[in-house]
């Protein structure tokens, strides 16, 4: 059972792009879409003075920039990882 598991992930992760820069571009185009909802809610509901913002967004931009890369970075980790698997079971 584990083993099936493996594989249909291992599968499913595969299928996310055949070439690296592929990955690469959709992985961005998705933390793209993402992060301009994330930057509406957080404007949405801090509902910062102007001094406020001038502080906060460099900070965040800053933040979302390195959690962008670290989340690219895991996912290419895991379609590896995934290519690998595929290799050693078949």
């Amino acid at each position: 059972m584990k083993k099936n598991v493996l594989v249909l992930f291992a599968v499913v992760c595969s299928i996310v792009g055949a070439k690296a820069q592929q990955e690469k571009d959709e992985i961005q185009m998705i933390q793209s879409m993402w992060g301009m909802e994330k930057r509406t809610m957080v404007t949405d509901y801090m509902k910062f003075t102007a001094a406020e913002a001038t502080a906060f967004w460099p900070l965040y931009d800053a933040f979302q920039t390195d959690l962008r890369k670290l989340g690219s970075d895991r996912i290419m980790i895991i379609n590896d990882y995934a290519k690998k698997l595929i290799l050693t079971l078949q």
